[in-house]
């Protein structure tokens, strides 16, 4: 690993402008970023595997309703939440670029990419299978610290 880039903190805009200086000065983001998509998978996996455990602070999903546990036992499948066919947790498709890292769902159901109503709640109780933003900037601020040695002036 490269020398940590130091940063002196004396006001907001001077700090904007080094901050945009030094972030420049870092070299290949790209392996960074992986780490990090690395990071939201897990997240991404333990929430499946413990019903929204992964979130931090943990944000359980809703229980499913007793109809559907019936049906779920009648149809001989698992009887967690959000894994019916498998279909959406194996549907995940992700980007990382030198400076930014993307994941995204491709499952569809009925012609319609459907993990955005399970996130956002729409139409069925919200299960959030995405780790939240402040749990992303924890994970962000986790790898860049890393590089990035703070020092605070009052």
């Amino acid at each position: 690993m490269s020398n940590p880039v130091g940063l002196r903190v004396n006001g907001l805009n001077f700090t904007r402008r080094k901050m945009k200086t030094r972030m420049r000065r870092l070299k290949n983001m790209r392996g960074m970023m992986g780490r990090m998509l690395v990071d939201v998978q897990q997240v991404i996996d333990v929430n499946f595997n413990t019903a929204g455990g992964g979130h931090r602070p943990a944000r359980r999903w809703k229980a499913l309703k007793p109809a559907t546990r019936k049906q779920k036992q009648a149809e001989g499948r698992d009887g967690g939440i959000l894994i019916r066919t498998g279909l959406l947790r194996m549907a995940w498709i992700d980007r990382v670029t030198n400076n930014t890292m993307k994941i995204g769902s491709f499952a569809r159901s009925g012609g319609k990419l459907y993990a955005k109503y399970h996130e956002r709640g729409i139409g069925l109780p919200q299960r959030k299978i995405l780790p939240t933003k402040n749990h992303t900037r924890r994970i962000a601020m986790l790898h860049l610290g890393k590089h990035v040695k703070f020092s605070v002036n009052v």
